[in-house]
């Protein structure tokens, strides 16, 4: 029955994938139509084998069926791979047609694609976590080949990684420790009320792709704070201040910090790596790592706007937040490019700033033909062959 399951999903993974990365490269969207016809196809399919499942299941027939606990585990997996997809483009890591075309990849694909590195419940981490390390290691060396390029030019290598990496390593200064360190104090508090440092479990004997799914749960209820915080500025001023203080108003919570220390290191230890490297994928993902600029007139819907025009809107409160609205990783609406483009006209601001566009697609098609083929996390892989 896996061979027919296999048969039936697996070419549709790559038709779907490869046409949706071509699209993105091209257009810099995701298709709605193919997403639908891919959602459609996985529905119909899924549901005849059910028919055929019931079918073998009470009948006197000797036919090969799915054991109905596949199709749970299938709707349980692909529903949290729909809201992990949601709260990943709420939070503006990824573009609207991003997130569905991992939902249905994450749908799409048998579960046994996870078999050597399944997670209970949401398998599709293991993809997330591919896509991830996919992109990360194209980066590192697209960053490598810029240098190579820029040093043959004759030119300063100096001046090439100001260029590329100017604005991401802005953003890892005091500001990226502190929020890390208010993020520890804020997970040590609600474990110590919650727990008293009494945990059965050690979460460092978890495999290495389960405690990075712990890591982005943490990670994930984390940022809505963060972003609170800083849209009320005296308050992210005084959150840490705050924080300590409330640590010394609860009794004996010092003390289990010292008396745990090797285990609360160890666990911290491994989520500040997770947590500067989600910041900086973060950062280089929200495609703001290279700008041009163009005329007002040429302002149109799905772009990026700029560092210095997002600073133009917000002087102006009234427009930035009664008549603007929710700025979206996928770019702007119509009727905001038209809002925004009045906008600058009656400023008489003749040039607008953009970000240039970062497909993200191919890197999910890529992503779902690793996990096929590993079938498990490239990172559990890369630390058995080189362990």
């Amino acid at each position: 029955m896996n061979t027919l399951i296999n048969f039936l999903f697996l070419p549709v993974v790559l038709i779907v994938g490869f046409l949706a990365a071509l699209s993105d490269i091209k257009t810099g969207k995701v298709r709605n139509s193919l997403i639908k016809k891919g959602f459609l196809y996985g529905l119909v399919v899924y549901f005849l084998l059910f028919i055929w499942s019931l079918i073998g299941r009470y009948s006197q027939s000797s036919i090969a069926y799915l054991n109905f606990g596949y199709f749970e585990d299938l709707a349980i997996n692909a529903v949290i791979a729909l809201a992990a997809g949601i709260v990943l483009w709420k939070m503006d890591f990824w573009a609207a047609g991003d997130a569905k075309l991992f939902a249905l990849l994450s749908f799409l694909l048998p579960l046994t694609a996870y078999s050597r590195d399944r997670i209970i419940y949401f398998p599709s981490f293991v993809l997330l976590l591919n896509i991830y390390t996919i992109c990360l290691f194209y980066l590192i060396f697209a960053g490598v080949f810029k240098l190579k390029l820029k040093a043959e030019d004759g030119k300063k290598i100096g001046g090439k990684i100001s260029e590329f990496w100017k604005n991401i390593i802005k953003r890892f200064r005091l500001g990226t420790v502190l929020d890390f360190i208010n993020l520890v104090l804020i997970y040590a508090i609600i474990f110590f009320v919650v727990f008293g440092f009494k945990l059965k479990v050690n979460f460092l004997q978890f495999s290495l792709s389960s405690q990075l799914l712990v890591y982005l749960a943490l990670f994930l209820i984390y940022q809505p704070l963060i972003k609170f915080l800083k849209k009320r500025q005296k308050l992210n001023i005084l959150a840490f201040p705050l924080l300590v203080a409330l640590t010394f108003l609860i009794p004996g919570f010092w003390q289990g910090i010292f008396s745990r220390a090797n285990p609360f290191i160890g666990f911290f230890g491994r989520f500040f790596i997770f947590f500067i490297v989600l910041r900086l994928a973060s950062n280089i993902l929200s495609r703001q790592t290279d700008s041009k600029k163009i005329k007002t007139e040429e302002l149109a819907a799905n772009m990026l706007l700029g560092e210095q025009t997002l600073n133009l809107l917000k002087q102006d409160d009234d427009f930035s937040q009664n008549e603007l609205g929710e700025l979206y990783f996928d770019g702007l609406s119509p009727e905001q490019a038209e809002k925004i483009k009045n906008f600058l006209k009656n400023k008489k601001i003749e040039e607008v700033e953009i970000y240039k566009t970062f497909p993200f697609a191919p890197f999910i098609f890529v992503g779902a033909i690793i996990t096929c083929i590993l079938q498990g996390s490239l990172i559990n892989w890369l630390a058995h062959f080189l362990g």
